[in-house]
């Protein structure tokens, strides 16, 4: 317990005296800082979340709109892909649907084949609607987060600080600055 009220009463003179020794620069020193200019997109203006829900019904529009257009080949891609996949099962599960109808019924094998078929068709149909709804989201996030700042002075600094309450006493402390600008 010593111990322990040793390092607490060390730590707060580290704080008061590491408080003494910060200088006041006179205005005429203080150098005005330019604003920050987002330099990753031309157009600063954010964009409307609902027109870009809304153009997102057909694929690619909603990231056309924000001008994300690196993504369009993506959301076209997986479609695509997944619509092949989906074709392809469906032209053997047909195929596999007349042998076992030639069978009379009772080929277990092309049944268990039908099934698989089937069960990959309808896994198809969930991924292009998941990924459907996902490029709708996506469209609807970045039009949210366009006039989000993401310039390079955002900072976080961490130091001591002193709180003057009304008695006239001060309690010392650590205190958090978020500078913005």
């Amino acid at each position: 317990m010593i111990r322990l009220s040793f390092l607490f009463v060390v730590l707060l003179f580290t704080c008061l005296s590491s408080r003494g020794q910060d200088t006041i620069k006179p205005i005429s020193e203080i150098k005005q800082k330019a604003p920050a200019i987002d330099t990753t997109s031309k157009d600063l203006k954010p964009r409307n979340p609902k027109t870009a829900t809304l153009l997102s019904l057909f694929p690619g529009l909603g990231q056309a709109y924000n001008r994300k257009y690196w993504k369009m080949p993506i959301i076209y891609g997986g479609l695509g892909v997944l619509g092949y996949v989906f074709n392809n099962n469906r032209v053997l599960y047909n195929q596999n649907l007349k042998q076992y109808e030639a069978s009379g019924f009772t080929d277990a094998f092309a049944l268990s084949e039908l099934e698989a078929y089937r069960k990959n068709m309808e896994i198809n149909v969930i991924m292009m609607a998941g990924v459907y709804l996902l490029q709708i989201i996506d469209a609807n996030v970045d039009a949210h987060l366009s006039g989000f700042d993401i310039s390079d002075d955002l900072s976080l600094d961490i130091q001591p600080s002193f709180i003057n309450h009304a008695n006239g006493n001060f309690s010392a402390g650590v205190g958090l600055k978020l500078h913005l600008f």
